[in-house]
């Protein structure tokens, strides 16, 4: 079981670090997820919100936005950098926070599965968004042979250039 407790502190460090907005693994993919969430979607939870650079970008196109993440930091740079009318920023463990059945149009995570159970995180997804509702994850992915360690190591590089 993942210790909370390390990963809000991680993601308070990292919350502190830099604000200039750039480039990142994360939001080079925000085009690509927003594709799938229509417009007028009425309500969307972003688990793992971080700074709400994605939870901003959600809102234009989502009538409600609930945007979660342990790190009070990250939510209080959100509030204060990238709110909007319709976002609700919450900060909390997601695993301890409780939804109506099929309340929920889209559930949208960026490099936050990896830190939940799987197992909870589908069962949530199941009960929780409505009839054509959608699940879009964004995580990261593990190495699991040479090949992946030497494809990696060349990404340095253009990672370190964008």
């Amino acid at each position: 079981m993942e210790n909370y407790d390390i990963v809000k502190k991680d993601f308070n460090e990292i919350a502190g670090l830099d604000n200039e907005p750039k480039w990142n693994h994360n939001n080079c993919y925000f085009p690509y997820l927003l594709r799938y969430v229509p417009t007028g979607t009425e309500t969307c939870l972003d688990i793992g919100c971080g700074k709400g650079e994605l939870s901003v970008l959600l809102s234009k196109t989502a009538k409600k936005v609930v945007a979660v993440d342990i790190a009070d930091k990250m939510i209080e740079y959100a509030r204060a950098n990238n709110a909007a009318e319709n976002i609700e920023y919450i900060c909390g463990n997601i695993l301890d926070m409780d939804y109506a059945s099929s309340s929920l149009d889209i559930i949208i995570s960026t490099a936050t599965a990896h830190h939940l159970p799987y197992d909870w995180l589908l069962k949530f997804a199941k009960d929780k968004l409505r009839f054509g509702g959608k699940l879009l994850l964004l995580d990261l992915a593990k190495a699991d042979s040479l090949a992946d360690y030497l494809i990696w190591g060349f990404a340095a590089l253009p990672n370190v250039i964008m």
